[in-house]
This record gives C-alpha cells, structure tokens and sequence, in this order.
C-alpha cells in the first residue's frame, strides 16, 4: 500500500464506517471500543512508517463484529493484522474465532477477554496482548491463557494508553511481531 493519508466512508447496512488511513505497507485496521475518546487518539504514527494504519471511528450502536468484518473486506483482499483496544477489542476477539482467515495477526491491547472465555482456544491467529501495569494486567495474562501461542508483554509505566506514555517501546513491540508474523511485505488490494 502507498504512502497515504485519506478518509474514507463505508456505507454497510445504511451505517457509516469512517476510516482514516495513514502510513504504507502490510495492512493493520486500529478498533477503538465505542467509549475510547476517537480515532485520533487511538493514532500510532510511528507505526505509520512501516504499516498502512486504517483507523476506525467508534462504533456506537451497531454489531462491532460485522462493522470490523466490512472494514476488514474492503481494505484487504487477504488477512490483515488487527488492533482491538479496550472494548475494541471484544469485538477483535469474536472476529478473530468467527473469521480466523481474515486475521493475520490480532493485537488485544487494554482489554479483556469476551464473556465466554473458553472460546479464546479458537483464536488460531498469532496473537500479541499488551497491556499497562497500571490498567489491568490480570485481564491480559487472562487473555493470554486463554489463547494458543500468544505473547504477553506489560508496560510498566503505563495505564490504558501505553501507545502515547510508552510510544517507542509500544512501537518496536508491535513492529517486532507484524514483521515476524508477516514475513515479507504484504500489501492490500488499495
């Protein structure tokens, strides 16, 4: 994928999905929970310098899990990494045991696991949870028990928003495991 910076308006089922795209490279759609403060804040620019970043606005009331799935199909035309952060990522977890091909890699970031967590054993996608010392690590190791051949990695100084209190480390860890898992350079069909 190119060097872009643009929006872009999905219409599914008489809904808008906006869509903020930045950076170049292997694809990795960002879902906010509906509660987290807006896209912008959900923004890793440093992450933009190796990944096409497509940002999500908030969900609101419809089916989280069908708006990740229509992002997802029209941004890619094979898997793509998947960042749920806070109660995003409920919705990134039920994607990835619904629809596991379309899941490169899943980045559980600030979250919890979904209600029935014997489902987490379905997750076949290479999975990395972070999560601040400061928000809610027993959620995270939870989540990480629960999946098969995850990774845990803790910020020591951080809370819910380790991409802005620990960026650089943030960005290495996520780096790290969207090259690892992606081999080489895999672009979208955009």
């Amino acid at each position: 994928m190119s060097n872009r910076k643009k929006t872009i308006a999905l219409c599914v089922d008489g809904s808008t999905i906006n869509c903020h795209v930045h950076g170049r490279g292997p694809l990795c759609v960002v879902y906010p929970g509906e509660a987290e403060p807006g896209w912008e804040h959900a923004r890793i620019p440093l992450a933009e310098r190796e990944l096409a970043m497509v940002y999500v606005e908030p969900a609101g009331a419809d089916d989280p899990v069908e708006r990740l799935r229509a992002v997802v199909e029209h941004f890619g035309d094979e898997p793509v990494f998947v960042i749920g952060h806070g109660r995003g990522g409920f919705a990134a977890q039920r994607y990835a045991i619904c629809d596991p091909a379309g899941v490169a890699g899943l980045i559980l970031y600030s979250t919890s696991p979904v209600a029935e967590c014997s489902d987490l054993s379905r997750i076949t996608a290479p999975t990395l949870v972070l999560a601040g010392a400061h928000d809610d690590p027993e959620e995270a190791a939870a989540l990480a028990a629960g999946i098969p051949r995850s990774r845990l990695v803790t910020f020591e100084q951080s809370g819910h928003l380790a991409h802005l209190e620990e960026s650089e480390r943030f960005v290495h860890i996520l780096l790290e495991f969207t090259r690892r898992v992606s081999g080489p350079v895999r672009t979208g069909r955009r």
